[in-house]
């Protein structure tokens, strides 16, 4: 972005606006930078390549790849960049809080649908070419795999929320409390999974848990608890937000 363009755009932003205009506004800046949408698939990209590559050469049979993850790793950094990088410029322009953090959500919904929609079509071709012509399960992670392009979209896309969720609140707690507080953070979150283990491992619940994972569509599985921790994620992340300086 040229110095130009930098003004123009401060000069649009600090104008009297109220309501989604101000949201419109943080997701102006918040996409300045077209990396935040490339970055993504571009890793994605060379998993693939790498792995059709890698998979030629070997003889396995119905091979299954974990290459796809990238794709979710990526949009974790991505949304904890958005809060590091724009939020300083974002309050700088007038823009609020609330209006930075709607708009990331937003964008983050918004990408989640769009990522959920091209995974789904890759996968119908990847299924169509008997996996790129090596039987490469790539796109096609069984646990992933739902049989039906809607709720296949919604699979993929609500994983995509709970990182985007997840790297928007690490962003938050990095700009408010610094590398103390991702620290403390993860001490905090290792802690809590620890106790969870433990918690089912008292209670003798885990052969309850593998069942409804294994037995449940990935809908269930996964979709449906991806949402729901993403939405915690998300509220946190705007608690923390709304009391972090400029």
């Amino acid at each position: 972005m040229t110095l130009t363009h930098a003004l123009a755009l401060s000069d649009e932003v600090r104008a009297p606006r109220t309501g989604w205009s101000r949201v419109l506004d943080a997701a102006r800046v918040q996409y300045l930078s077209r990396a935040v949408l490339v970055w993504p698939w571009a890793v994605l990209a060379s998993a693939f390549v790498i792995n059709l590559v890698v998979f030629a050469f070997i003889d396995t049979d119905d091979p299954t790849t974990g290459g796809l993850a990238s794709l979710y790793v990526v949009a974790l950094i991505v949304a904890m960049q958005t809060v590091s990088q724009f939020l300083p410029f974002s309050l700088g322009l007038g823009v609020t809080r609330r209006a930075f953090y709607a708009a990331a959500t937003l964008g983050a919904l918004g990408q989640a649908l769009v990522y959920g929609i091209g995974l789904t079509v890759l996968l119908a071709i990847e299924d169509a070419t008997d996996g790129w012509g090596l039987t490469l399960h790539f796109f096609g992670v069984d646990f992933l795999v739902t049989g039906d392009p809607l709720s296949q979209v919604l699979v993929y896309a609500a994983p995509f929320l709970l990182v985007s969720a997840a790297g928007l609140l690490w962003g938050a707690v990095a700009k408010r409390w610094g590398s103390a507080g991702i620290f403390l953070g993860l001490i905090a979150s290792a802690l809590l999974v620890g106790g969870l283990v433990v918690l089912l491992g008292r209670l003798d619940a885990w052969s309850d848990v593998g069942d409804f994972f294994g037995d449940s569509p990935a809908l269930v599985a996964i979709g449906l608890p991806s949402l729901v921790a993403g939405a915690l994620l998300c509220a946190a992340g705007y608690l923390v937000v709304r009391r972090t300086p400029a």
